[in-house]
C-alpha cells in the first residue's frame, strides 16, 4: 500500500505546492534508482502530479537551454529586445506576418485609408506626443486587424511597447479577477495594458457588453488618453 499522505512543504516550488506522497522506483533511461514525489498547488484547479527524474529533467532542460542560445546566440542584445517585445505584444498567430506594407491597397478607398495608416505610423513619436487615437471601422474582412498590427509591429520595430487584445478577452480577463483565487488584480490588467506605447482593442461592439463592461473600456481609454498614450479600437 502507498505510504500515508506527508504534506510536507516544498520550499523549491513555492509555499503554495505540497508533497502528497513518495515513491521510488528505477529510471526507465538507465539513471538508477530516484525518490519522485507526487506534488499537490493549493489551487483546486491544478491536479496533483508526479516529479520525473531529475538526471532526465536536467538532460531536458539542457537541451532546450542549447536550443534557445542557438537561437539567440548570434543575436545583438537589441534584437533580443526586439523579440521579448514581440512576443509580449500578444500577437495571434494568424497575424504574425502582418505589415503595412503587405497590405492589399489597391482600389481608390484602400489606398486613402493606407496612407493614413502609413502617415500616422511613420509620425508615431508626434501621435504619442498628442495622444492621438484611431478608430477602425468597416465591414468583416476589410483588413482593419491586419492594418492595425501593422501599425503595432511598426511601433515595437522602433523599440515601443505595445499589445492586441479582442475586447472580449479584454473583458473575460477582467470578470477572471473577481474569482477570490485570481492569480491577478483589476488593477493589474489595467497597469499592464495602461501603459504601454500602443493597444489595439479589436472587435468593439461585436459582442453584446454589459453597462459594467462599457464603463471599464471607457476608463481604460480615458486613462491611456489622459497620459497621452494611443489606441487603436477596431
Amino acid at each position: 500500500p502507498p505510504p500515508p499522505p506527508i504534506l510536507t512543504p516544498a520550499p523549491m516550488w513555492g509555499p503554495d505546492w505540497s508533497v502528497v506522497l513518495t515513491a521510488n522506483g528505477p529510471c526507465d533511461k538507465g539513471h538508477g534508482d530516484y525518490t519522485a514525489f507526487k506534488m499537490r498547488h493549493s489551487h483546486p484547479r491544478n491536479l496533483p502530479w508526479w516529479t520525473k527524474c531529475p538526471k532526465c529533467d536536467a538532460a531536458l532542460q539542457a537541451e532546450v537551454e542549447a536550443s534557445d542560445a542557438a537561437i539567440l546566440g548570434g543575436m545583438t542584445e537589441k534584437q533580443r529586445a526586439h523579440i521579448a517585445r514581440i512576443r509580449s505584444a500578444n500577437i495571434p498567430d494568424r497575424y504574425q506576418e502582418c505589415t503595412i506594407w503587405n497590405w492589399q491597397h489597391g482600389i481608390d478607398g484602400q489606398r486613402r485609408v493606407w496612407n493614413m495608416v502609413r502617415e500616422y505610423s511613420s509620425s508615431f513619436e508626434s501621435k504619442q506626443e498628442h495622444g492621438v487615437s484611431v478608430t477602425m471601422f468597416g465591414s468583416p474582412g476589410s483588413g482593419k486587424t491586419h492594418l492595425a498590427i501593422g501599425i503595432l509591429r511598426h511601433v515595437l520595430e522602433k523599440g515601443g511597447t505595445g499589445y492586441y487584445t479582442p475586447a472580449a478577452d479584454l473583458l473575460a480577463r477582467i470578470k477572471s479577477t473577481y474569482h477570490r483565487d485570481a492569480d491577478e488584480t483589476e488593477q493589474d490588467i489595467t497597469r499592464a495594458v495602461g501603459n504601454v506605447d500602443l493597444l489595439v482593442i479589436d472587435e468593439i461592439g461585436k459582442h453584446g457588453a454589459t453597462a459594467h463592461d462599457n464603463a471599464y473600456v471607457f476608463r481604460l481609454f480615458d486613462i491611456r488618453h489622459t497620459h497621452n498614450r494611443p489606441t487603436v479600437l477596431i
